[in-house]
């Protein structure tokens, strides 16, 4: 890669949507763990093209790389700290597929972040009442 590029999360989400829409998990796997090594490269890390990389691994139900991108968007190396909508597209997503043992790690994350307020705790709960 050349040093002047700096290639953006977003490239990475839309390579990975056209792989999995055309069945090839394996090479979304790849793909990501190539995103992964970038860390220490040139990539360009915002907190609103994680919640759309995140939400494309939800879209395809690929719940272990949501878990994977989300570790990885908080470490420290990547340093894009996950808000409020990041958690309520994995707590809403995550139930959505199935995977609410994963739902429930986010949410206590989610208390350590933002305490008892969780607005999109309160948001169902208004839909309810």
């Amino acid at each position: 890669m050349e040093h002047w590029y700096k290639p953006k999360v977003l490239l990475y989400n839309d390579m990975i949507q056209v792989m999995a829409s055309n069945g090839f998990i394996e090479e979304v796997q790849l793909l990501f763990r190539y995103l992964e090594s970038e860390i220490t490269g040139d990539l360009q890390f915002k907190t609103d093209e994680f919640n759309q990389l995140l939400a494309t691994l939800i879209s395809f139900k690929l719940g272990g790389l949501v878990m994977e991108c989300y570790e990885w968007m908080k470490s420290v190396v990547v340093g894009c700290e996950p808000d409020r909508s990041t958690f309520k597209l994995l707590v809403k997503g995550l139930e959505s597929i199935g995977e609410f043992e994963l739902s429930v790690v986010v949410r206590q994350d989610a208390y350590k972040f933002y305490g008892e307020s969780l607005d999109f705790e309160a948001e169902e709960e208004g839909i309810a009442s």
